[in-house]
């Protein structure tokens, strides 16, 4: 696999290339940002598989019941991502919403949610402290068994606020990724009670 290196532009369409990782994290510099700088982007992404062939007592989740998790998680973060006090979707459309959401510190946050039916969320952040993306991506691995992926392209400026939040998304993304699946397990199998 071919990721990034230094010197490439990070584009949106770059996630294909992270659906195979199972976890890592790079560095990728974006040559020009807004005012003409350079930008350090982190990128970190995750993929799991969401049904493991190897437990058969495991309810087995399809990619509409996948999709269904990620549009809760979307509304209503709090249960799924740790450090989230507060989430409150301030407006909706037909493709998405904008939600605000608080975190432990105290920082107030507000996001752009994009939806890509069955395939995608997306969470957009700009404002003066930091600009994100992170992708929530539904797909397959090469044995044609469903993946959820987490995919983030983070510019946190560089300093040692902007390096404990990247470390914090290393380690509270991947877990609220398995809280999405956990959830959504529980509701499917209180469906079918």
């Amino acid at each position: 696999m071919n990721l990034p290196s230094d010197g490439d532009l990070i584009h949106e369409d770059t996630y294909a290339t992270c659906e195979s990782i199972t976890m890592g994290i790079y560095l990728a510099v974006q040559a020009i940002g807004d005012q003409g700088e350079s930008v350090a982007m982190r990128v970190i992404s995750e993929a799991m598989r969401v049904n493991q062939p190897s437990d058969p007592d495991q309810v087995r989740l399809g990619r509409q019941d996948v999709w269904a998790g990620l549009l809760r998680k979307a509304a209503n973060a709090v249960p799924f991502v740790a450090g989230m006090v507060e989430c409150v979707v301030v407006e909706r459309s037909e493709n998405g919403l904008v939600r605000e959401v608080v975190f432990q510190s105290g920082e107030r946050v507000r996001e752009k949610v994009t939806f890509d039916p069955e395939r995608r969320v997306s969470f957009y952040r700009a404002d003066d402290r930091a600009r994100w993306v992170i992708h929530n991506d539904i797909g397959e691995d090469d044995e044609g068994e469903l993946t959820l992926t987490f995919w983030a392209e983070l510019d946190l400026h560089d300093d040692v606020e902007a390096e404990r939040i990247a470390a914090s998304m290393r380690v509270g993304y991947p877990a609220a990724m398995e809280k999405t699946l956990a959830f959504t397990r529980e509701a499917v199998a209180a469906q079918s009670a």
